[in-house]
């Protein structure tokens, strides 16, 4: 008998070497009916099965002889390779699982798949257990470092995965993926010249990348104001693959940058020409559009974009263009369309519409109505209109309890808990807006972020008893060292209490966990111009701008000091820098109109001011400034015959009530 089964082994081996795999398949089965201890014979007609894709049939061979051999491990790695072919990831994560239980002495590829199979199903620590196991199995097989680096990112352990890539690339400095990988750590961390550094590399060792290479340094680029660098990079990534419209995309938000409007639009066309259902493509096509004053060609845009991607934006930006044309019933119907599909809180939105109410004088109707969509459909973007609308008419106690309904729902939004604690505070619930805005600060997340520390100060003033919430801030810095945001609330309540060393250690302490946080830097200058040190406030600034160039705070901060100290250029040439990084700090150009003012530079000033009208045309402040100046600069201007020149320059910030009354003036003259 035996001697027939070894020759039927051999004939089957033999038509397994030919080719003929059914007849193969046939012999094997044979020899299995007449004898299912034969281990390898089990191995074989399986592998003939997947041979022929028969994933079925090989799985049904595979669970067969692990009845029969339960303790080879071998069996278990193949039927996880049938359930990976039949994408039954938790039937791959199942058997590998058995099979290194049996025997932990595998291959790294078990490990690495393994490893893959738990990383689709978001088993983190265990995916990076497996990985770390391939690595030191075989250290040669980068599959296992890719997956680590992969499980590192998911979990936005991005300062770990940097060091992670850092050590990789020096075991495979040849290997192009690898800089691609770290170079999109980097991107996560907003650390872009990194992003160029190792992206660039990536294309060194190979330039045949991906498009997403290319778009991405191009992205990098951008950012760091390389705009000729980033053009180049774009249009790599259309040559690598025109099909793809994020390189479209990137070319026109430069040319959007340049003001270039009409490349904008022809860029954003042809990005949703490739791919019609890029609605990023139709929001910035929309928004190009709008600014040449093409309402109907954005509206359409925009309603293309709804139709991809029901996305706030899109709602927002037809709010704009029905209230640029009057039709504020549908610029408020849009509106509360994109409040409704907001995951957070958006204070700018929520104000547009509390404004369209208080307008049309119909602040009860709209509570009325809120009211009844709270009711039929309880959402927390509904509780929040209400609660706005609410506290409009300083319905102060109903307003809370909608804000508190809305966070209850979900809405875990730092604004949200900002303006939850603006509402405490005016009804004098100093304590519990306390903690409002501190969970406003922790809600933030991003430590670099400070605009709610200066109403957790304004509630602290108000608050009996600072010097225990001192002590309270000070229990949570030693329970936990590494929180830059407690020792910038702990320095916050010791400079109120007058514990100026205090505040400098505390101030100093969080910029020893993070020497890049501008924010930092603000704080510690402001107590040193509260004790009179302004130099020491000056040096505080230029180190913080050594740590972060493009912090155009701190260029502001030094423009104040220079002011205070009457070097005016140097206030100027600050301000301007503050400008160049953040073009939209309108108030900047009301202190540089300021400056101007005082150095008898009218044209600059008006330039100034005007830049703020031209988006702010109701602001009385600044309407103000501006209207002694136009009249005096008219006045210097009598000799010279350039008083039309004057005339023509102030209507060209559509300021009608200032503009009467320089004709008014002028007729006089």
């Amino acid at each position: 008998m035996n001697d027939s089964i070894e020759q039927l082994i051999t004939a089957a081996n033999q038509l397994k070497k030919e080719g003929k795999i059914p007849e193969a398949i046939l012999k094997y089965k044979k020899i299995l009916g007449e004898d299912n201890k034969k281990l390898q014979v089990w191995q074989d007609l399986g592998k003939l099965y997947e041979r022929q894709k028969n994933w079925g049939e090989a799985g049904k061979c595979y669970e067969e002889a692990i009845a029969l051999f339960p303790n080879q491990a071998l069996f278990y790695i193949h039927l996880a390779e049938i359930n990976k072919q039949q994408k039954h990831n938790l039937g791959v994560i199942e058997n590998l699982r058995k099979a290194v239980a049996i025997n932990p002495k595998q291959y790294a590829i078990v490990y690495i798949n393994l490893g893959d199979a738990l990383r689709q199903e978001k088993k983190w620590d265990e995916a990076l257990l497996n990985y770390e196991k391939a690595i030191e199995i075989n250290p040669k097989n980068i599959a296992g470092y890719l997956g680590k680096g992969e499980v590192l990112k998911q979990k936005q352990k991005w300062d770990e995965a940097v060091l992670f890539y850092q050590q990789t690339v020096e075991i495979f400095p040849d290997n192009a993926q690898l800089y691609v990988e770290l170079g999109l750590v980097f991107r996560q961390l907003k650390k872009f010249a990194e992003v160029k550094e190792n992206l660039s590399k990536a294309i060194e060792i190979n330039p045949q990348q991906g498009v997403g290479v290319y778009v991405y340094l191009g992205d990098a680029q951008r950012n760091d104001k390389e705009l000729e660098n980033a053009l180049l990079s774009y249009e790599k990534a259309i040559k690598a693959n025109p099909k793809n419209p994020w390189s479209y995309h990137g070319i026109a938000i430069i040319k959007n940058m340049q003001g270039l409007w009409e490349e904008v639009i022809s860029n954003e066309q042809k990005a949703v020409e490739v791919n019609p259902r890029f609605w990023q493509g139709w929001k910035t096509l929309g928004d190009a559009l709008r600014k040449l004053g093409k309402w109907d060609e954005a509206i359409t845009a925009y309603s293309e974009g709804i139709k991809i991607e029901q996305n706030s934006q899109f709602y927002i930006a037809l709010g704009d263009i029905y209230q640029e044309k009057g039709e504020l019933e549908q610029a408020i119907l849009n509106y509360e369309e994109g409040i409704e599909l907001l995951p957070n809180y958006d204070p700018n939105l929520s104000g547009k519409i509390t404004n369209y109410w208080v307008k049309q004088g119909k602040l009860e109707e709209a509570i009325t109505k809120y009211k009844k969509e709270c009711e039929s459909k309880p959402t927390p973007q509904r509780y929040v209109k209400l609660g706005d609308t609410l506290f409009q008419i300083e319905a102060i106690e109903e307003a809370i309890t909608n804000y508190e309904q809305a966070i209850n729902l979900g809405f875990k939004n730092p604004w949200l808990y900002a303006k939850l604690g603006d509402a405490q505070l005016k009804i004098f619930e100093v304590e519990k807006a306390l903690f409002s805005y501190e969970k406003a600060i922790e809600e933030l997340g991003n430590p670099r972020e400070i605009r709610f520390y200066p109403k957790l100060i304004n509630a602290l003033r108000l608050y009996g008893d600072i010097d225990a919430v001192v002590e309270r801030y000070k229990e949570e810095c030693a329970a936990n060292t590494n929180n830059i945001k407690n020792y910038l609330k702990l320095g916050d309540a010791q400079k109120l209490v007058g514990d100026i060393e205090g505040a400098i250690a505390s101030y100093e302490k969080a910029k020893e966990l993070d020497k890049t946080i501008a924010g930092i830097y603000v704080k510690l200058g402001e107590v040193f111009l509260e004790i009179g040190e302004l130099e020491k406030a000056e040096e505080t600034y230029q180190q913080g701008l050594e740590q972060d160039g493009k912090a155009g705070v701190l260029y502001e901060k030094l423009g104040d000091i220079y002011r205070r100290q009457g070097e005016n250029e140097l206030a100027i040439t600050n301000y301007k820098q503050a400008l160049e990084i953040n073009p939209n700090a309108l108030h900047l150009y009301i202190k540089l109109g300021d400056v101007f003012t005082e150095e008898k530079e009218e044209e600059k000033a008006i330039d100034a001011y005007g830049s703020v009208l031209k988006s702010q045309p109701e602001n009385i402040g600044v309407q103000n400034k501006l209207t002694p100046l136009v009249f005096n600069y008219a006045i210097s201007q009598l000799g010279t015959g350039e008083i039309e020149t004057a005339l023509e320059y102030f209507q060209e910030i559509n300021q009608a009530e200032i503009t009467n009354n320089a004709v008014r003036w002028f007729s006089k003259l």
